[in-house]
């Protein structure tokens, strides 16, 4: 025998770790189906009759198109009672209710009254219905507004893609038989039948549809009457109604400006382009005569991505190929620029004319809505696990009665039923259905709707906000404003520390190097300034406000000034003169910045302004302009600009827009004189722009990157600027391959990314720029507190690794007595040794051979900062985004990085992508079971957003589709030390002890059953008033922990922001879980057993042995009346605040059981009748009922006694402090050390055996009982 070869098992965990990561991808992002799939497209044509290959067997088209009326509701007036019915009993509990409410209705195991045992149900049901109406109904008026909206349409004419006339529906069923029918037939080709596609030939002839060129009109119509195929006229300021490819517009060169507020949030406006070969077209008679076709991707949810290909026929008989009469089309490309998506709005355009090639469901703004993900709370996850506890205690009951009745009645023992013709089996069997309603109750009807109600009352705050372990973090634009400002720049390897590096500090009124005032004032400086610059041209776009100027650089203009000087005698200062020239220049030409002006010019100010799509890009512009170069406007394929006073005119040739994964963007102009050259400009960060340098610049690359570096370590981000001299030759075979690129539908994307890459090469390095993001306010604090509150903070950014590093230690998020540690990487090797590395030391595994020195270590004596203690060891970790990569592709690396997680109090994530962002989420919440808040405010953050267990936007500079995806949303990231310290929190808090007092008072009201259970041979008979059942739930005690949910506190809301580390009880989870849940189960048998047997040694001379009793319903109602008394004032006890409003549901919950017990038993129908007469005129039934509250509650109070005394939490000490003021008199110095404990350290615990088992003795901060009791004054 051969050999076996055990390499396929070896490969089987790789095949599978690849599809664990595709699936978790899959997760990540939004449904595949919503993506154009490769090699799909669809075809829509223009005067056009369809070709047969797109015509099914019965002559109708094969693509059915979507309507443009759109439909977000879900139910209608013929479909909503069973479809709502239907989504209502998916849920298991409501399943569960209904089959014991129709158990009920049998006759041997029913109950006497069965349609009021299923009033709770219906009552349930009923609410949630009508719920679920009045917000369908809203939906309707909303979908009604939208629909009835109006635009015009080209009347008159024949829309070739759609039928003349639509099938009925008699017609529609013969053609669905048939081809049921037939379909075998054509599958094997039996009898001659061939399938459509085989016979069709798909280059057959183009068929022109006639023209109605005298009749045809733009006419109104409504937005749900617009179907794929349709012209649409738009004028300015209205909505686009569909996805339009725009044929032409009312501006000369074919422009159109936009508004995108709609689908992403952002007010600047945006440019968009008709097709050249279509912008003759103007008038109804120039549409209905042209002809052609779109050859369009599948419909995607990508809103920055389109691509198709325009096929247009020229009417010219003559125009035929030479091998005979077939027409001949040219073929054009479009993509996303081209387009118009529903919800666009023109401005400052008087008109646009387009071909909708999307409707309804298909546009890209319905298939970006009701995607985001569907989340459970952690408390709704582990209360469905103790639903389903308490169902297996029922069947446990349940068999305890059936299998003790059989066992009785097989003895001969008779029990309360007449079952003398019965076997013990069938005893028991029916036995067991009977107990199934008798304790059904244990699992409460009305938890669900309650805890639906408040979590409305608390607008809609989720439980988890209050166990948030990890916040993962964008950066731009949550951590800092994302309002940019040009500080500082590095051209031709010189960096200028004149007047703009004073400027920064004059802005504060100090000098750095003395920490004096300076009498070199801001002003003084930009009068210097100012001076320089009217000295080289007269400025008449620049700003002249030294307020708003952020970058004052004097020596600018001198070095410019050579430029108009006739003898230079230094070649060094014209060259540095011509770089800086041809820095600010393509600044001022390499973006897509529109210009927007006012309708008023006020004095001045400005005559325009300048909207662009990344702050960044605006930023640098008006740099530019404030420096000389003032961008003018783009007509076309010209851009005008103001360089230095003289107008220039830059022919704009190709746009190599920027994305997320190319990161850089490049223009191809023809550049005016004194250029008179053909270049390509190119502005990017700074590895991409580096890694694709000339080689010879090795002195230029080197003093750049100082500068970048010296930029990064001031917080700034930074960008590279470069360009490349192109032949007239080398373009035009450029030009031709992208062309053969731009129309491919297949892989269009990467085709042209490869033409982007041969012409974005061999570039010439002039400079780089750093932009300032200044920190969002009161940021820096709301992140300490957060630390304190034990929370870990990862922030995932795209900046560079010593950018982020110094964001890190402005906004508190690193400090200097951590272990800093970071991990680089270019290859996987190098990666993943780096990270065995850290992961070490880390751990504190001395023997490993290659210890690493931390982040701190590395660095020179004044930026180490010796006399920072960090024997503590709190480490925070800075990963590169190439080394993350390698480190999320292997299984035992991603293994030890969840390892580590717990051990790093900050991670910080540079040069991460999208996908990498949700990845992390994804890994850790999975990975460490911890509850994850995800914060971001871009589209880029949308994944991340989505994977984490809570998502939350910042309303800022980069729209609204973060908002959109999010569960919560604002406008700083200061007020998250709210949302999670204060109503987190409280919600947690709330939820928790609603929950559990929920299941105890449910299970001690069963227990009671059982117990009477003993007495009645386990028959499984009814012991209290059906009544009492079906309302303990509904009425009886249902307000207390209504009010406990919705109204209880536990701190006050300053004292929660005052000691962060109370939010270590939601980290815990110590207020919920399974031993919690067992100890309100364990009390719930106490207290029931407490109850039933006081009142059992009043009544026991009366009862016999099998359970027959003259004075039952005396005993089963004076029981019912002790225990929901008891049940109340529990939950009340077990409540924090003893508000009002709980005290009035408390008290209002008892004395409603008394009014309904006396009033109830004396209607004459009612089984107890005179009951209430008898026991509440008794003595002895008074001596019961308080002594079981007393044997009951006493207990609990004991315990809780003993708790706040000796063994107190954090929690027990703020709440003395509240109530009795902060200036008690500490009895021990334990008890000072313990408050100073609370007050001061993030993970402070008046409980020290706990903590210190869990974080060390280090973790504490060691104060002397004096210190401790004044720090607290």
């Amino acid at each position: 025998m051969g050999k076996i070869n055990f390499g396929g098992r070896r490969f089987l965990p790789s095949q599978r770790e690849k599809a664990k990561r595709k699936r978790v991808e899959k997760s990540l992002l939004r449904s595949p189906s919503r993506h154009r799939r490769s090699g799909e497209t669809l075809q829509i044509y223009v005067n056009i009759q369809l070709p047969p290959r797109a015509l099914n067997r019965h002559g109708l088209p094969k693509k059915q198109f979507p309507s443009n009326r759109i439909r977000t509701s879900k139910y209608t007036v013929f479909n909503f009672l069973p479809k709502n019915l239907f989504e209502q009993f998916r849920r298991v509990a409501n399943m569960y209710f209904l089959f014991m409410a129709i158990l009920q209705f049998l006759p041997y195991v029913g109950v006497s009254s069965p349609i009021f045992s299923i009033m709770p149900l219906i009552t349930v049901i009923s609410i949630t219905a009508i719920k679920d109406g009045v917000e369908d109904y809203k939906r309707h008026r909303t979908d009604l507004n939208y629909n009835s909206s109006k635009t015009q349409l080209l009347q008159n004419w024949i829309n070739t893609n759609h039928p003349l006339q639509q099938p009925t529906i008699w017609q529609r069923i013969q053609y669905s038989v048939s081809d049921v029918v037939t379909a075998p037939l054509y599958k094997y080709k039996l009898f001659g039948f061939i399938d459509d596609d085989t016979q069709n030939n798909r280059n057959e002839d183009v068929v022109f549809q006639e023209s109605y060129s005298d009749t045809t009109e733009f006419r109104e119509a409504l937005w749900q009457d617009i179907r794929v195929g349709d012209i649409v006229y738009l004028k300015n300021n209205e909505t686009c109604p569909a996805d339009l490819v725009i044929l032409s517009s009312g501006e000369p060169d074919g422009e159109c400006f936009i508004e995108t507020k709609e689908l992403d949030g952002e007010t600047n406006l945006k440019t968009r382009l008709s097709i050249d070969e279509t912008l003759h077209l103007k008038t109804p008679t120039d549409f209905a005569n042209t002809r052609f076709y779109i050859d369009s991707e599948m419909p995607s949810s990508n809103l920055y991505a389109y691509q198709a290909t325009m096929h247009i026929y020229s009417n010219d008989e003559s125009d035929k190929s030479q091998g005979g009469s077939r027409k001949r089309a040219s073929a054009v490309p479009i993509n996303i620029s081209n387009t118009l998506l529903r919800g666009h709005v023109i401005r400052n355009t008087s008109y646009v004319i387009g071909v909708a090639v999307f409707t309804g469901s298909d546009t890209k703004i319905l298939l970006n809505s009701g995607l985001t993900p569907s989340k459970r709370s952690k408390i709704e996850k582990a209360m469905n696990r103790q639903v389903i506890m308490n169902f297996i205690i029922l069947l446990v009951l349940c068999l305890l009665c059936a299998i003790a009745n059989g066992i009785m009645e097989g003895k001969g023992q008779s029990s309360i039923n007449d079952s003398a013709s019965d076997s013990p089996f069938t005893l028991a069997f029916l036995t067991f259905w009977s107990s199934l309603i008798i304790f059904q109750n244990i699992i409460p009807i009305s938890l669900y709707v309650s805890v639906e109600f408040v979590k409305t009352w608390q607008w809609n705050l989720s439980d988890d906000l209050g166990q948030i372990e990890y916040i993962f973090s964008d950066k731009t634009g949550t951590l800092t404003r994302n309002i940019m400002e040009f500080c500082k720049c590095s051209i031709n390897g010189r960096a200028p520390e004149t007047d703009a590096a004073r400027g920064a500090r004059e802005r504060q009124g100090i000098r750095q190097e003395t920490g004096k005032t300076s009498n070199f004032t801001r002003k003084k400086v930009f009068q210097s300034y100012l001076k320089e610059m009217k000295n080289l041209y007269e400025p008449k776009y620049a700003c002249v406000d030294f307020e708003k100027l952020s970058f004052i650089d004097s020596k600018i203009f001198k070095d410019l000034m050579v430029l108009k000087e006739s003898n230079v005698l230094v070649p060094d200062e014209m060259v540095q003169a011509e770089k800086i020239r041809d820095f600010f220049s393509l600044l001022a030409v390499c973006h897509t910045v529109v210009i927007e002006k006012p309708d008023e010019i006020v004095p001045g100010q400005l005559p325009f302004a300048y909207r662009a799509e990344s702050p960044d890009e605006s930023a640098l512009v008006s740099a530019a302009r404030d420096l000389g170069f003032s961008f003018l406007g783009r007509a076309k394929n010209l851009m005008t600009l103001d360089v230095l006073g003289d107008e220039m005119e830059f022919e704009l040739l190709q746009i190599l827009e920027f994305n997320s994964t190319r990161k850089r963007m490049s223009v191809i102009v023809r550049r005016p004189a004194p250029w008179n050259d053909l270049v390509l400009l190119i502005k990017g960060a700074d590895n991409i722009i580096l890694e694709r340098l000339a080689d010879g610049q090795d002195d230029l690359v080197n003093s750049t990157a100082q500068h970048i570096d010296q930029f990064s370590v001031d917080g700034l981000r930074t960008l590279c600027l470069a360009y490349r001299p192109l032949s007239e030759e080398f373009y035009q075979q450029w030009v031709k391959n992208l062309q053969e690129a731009s129309t491919s539908l297949d892989n269009r994307d990467a085709e042209i990314e490869k033409v982007y890459e041969e012409i974005e090469t061999e570039l010439l390095l002039i400079g780089a720029t750093a932009i300032e993001d200044k920190l969002q306010e009161n940021g820096p604090e709301c992140i300490l507190a957060l630390r304190q509150a034990g929370i870990k903070i990862w922030v995932l950014t795209g900046d560079r690794m010593q950018t982020a590093i110094n964001i890190g230690f402005a906004c508190n998020l690193l400090t200097n007595d951590m272990e800093l540690w970071t991990i680089k990487g270019d290859d996987k090797e190098s990666a993943k040794m780096e990270f065995y590395d850290v992961v070490s030391s880390i751990r504190g595994e001395k023997e490993h051979h290659l210890r690493r020195t931390s982040y701190f270590d590395s660095l020179p004596p004044p930026r180490r900062s010796l006399n920072i203690n960090r024997s503590n060891k709190v480490h925070a970790l800075v990963i590169e985004g190439s080394a993350l990569k390698y480190i999320l592709e292997d299984t035992e690396c991603r293994t030890q990085l969840l390892e580590i997680a717990p051990l790093c109090r900050s991670v910080i994530c540079c040069r991460v992508s999208p996908l990498q962002k949700a990845q992390i989420v994804h890994m850790v919440k999975k990975g460490r079971k911890a509850v994850c808040l995800a914060i971001g405010d871009g589209a880029n953050d949308v994944s991340m957003i989505q994977a984490a267990d809570v998502g939350v936007a910042i309303s800022g500079e980069e729209g609204l589709q973060a908002a959109m995806a999010a569960d919560y949303n604002f406008s700083q990231f200061k007020y998250l030390e709210n949302l999670l310290l204060v109503h987190g929190f409280w919600s947690y808090l709330r939820i928790a002890e609603m929950v559990l007092n929920f299941f105890y008072k449910n299970v001690v009201f069963v227990l009671v059953i059982l117990w009477y259970q003993f007495f009645c041979g386990f028959s499984a008979n009814t012991f209290f008033d059906f009544t009492y059942v079906q309302l303990y739930n509904l009425v009886f005690t249902l307000m207390p922990v209504v009010v406990l949910g919705t109204c209880d506190q536990a701190v006050s809301y300053q004292n929660a922001q005052r000691f962060p580390s109370l939010y270590m009880l939601g980290i815990q989870q110590s207020r919920y879980g399974m031993r919690r849940f067992w100890l309100y189960i364990g009390e719930a048998v106490y207290q029931s057993l407490a109850c039933f047997f006081t009142f059992y040694f009043l009544f026991g001379n009366n009862l016999n042995t099998n359970g027959a009793d003259s004075d039952l319903y005396d005993f089963s109602t004076s029981v019912s009346v002790a225990i929901i008394s008891i049940a109340t004032l529990t939950v009340g006890i077990n409540s924090y605040t003893w508000n009002w409003i709980m005290f009035a549901s408390v008290v209002g919950s008892i004395l409603a059981v008394h009014l309904y017990a006396f009033i109830y038993s004396l209607l004459g129908s009612a089984e107890s009748n005179g009951t209430g007469t008898y026991i509440y005129g008794s003595l002895s039934f008074w001596a019961a009922y308080f002594l079981s509250i007393f044997l009951a509650i006493f207990p609990r109070y004991i315990v809780l006694f003993i708790k706040q005394v000796w063994y107190y939490e954090d929690i027990d000490i703020v709440r003395e402090m509240e109530k009795y003021g902060e200036g008690i008199q500490l009895s021990s110095p334990e008890d000072c050390e313990s408050v100073a404990r609370l007050t001061l350290h993030p993970y402070s615990n008046s409980t020290l055996s706990s903590r210190k088992s869990s974080f060390g003795d280090d973790d504490y901060l060691e104060l002397s009982p004096i210190q401790a009791e004044s720090s607290i004054k």
